[in-house]
């Protein structure tokens, strides 16, 4: 991706900006998709919402890699948040709950952080 239109600070500060930080960490799915993750959604908004499509897809690949589902823990499925119920390590189905829906099973390759 090669920093593609992405925007860093002419000059850069001794602690980066998330945005700044993203940009360093394009080349580095794994580190990318972990400071991602490591962000408030909130906040992951405020800092894409100039991104391209492509940009916003290369950054969520990037968490993709490094996200495991867990109970407790919150997802997207069909662009709707949804709440894991119940995730195992030897199977590819995991319970999940909407407000729309109620409960019920998806592929692990359909959910996202």
């Amino acid at each position: 991706m090669k920093n593609e239109g992405f925007n860093p600070l002419p000059h850069p500060s001794p602690d980066p900006s998330p945005s700044e930080r993203i940009v360093a960490l394009l080349e580095n799915p794994a580190e990318l998709g972990r400071y991602v993750l490591s962000l408030s959604e909130e906040e992951l908004k405020a800092i894409a919402r100039n991104w391209t499509p492509d940009q916003i897809k290369h950054v969520r690949s990037a968490a993709n890699t490094v996200w495991h589902p867990g109970v407790n823990g919150d997802g997207e499925y069909n662009g709707e948040r949804v709440k894991i119920w119940q995730a195992g390590n030897n199977t590819r189905e995991i319970k999940v709950r909407s407000q729309a829906d109620g409960m019920f099973k998806v592929k692990h390759g359909n959910l996202y952080p």
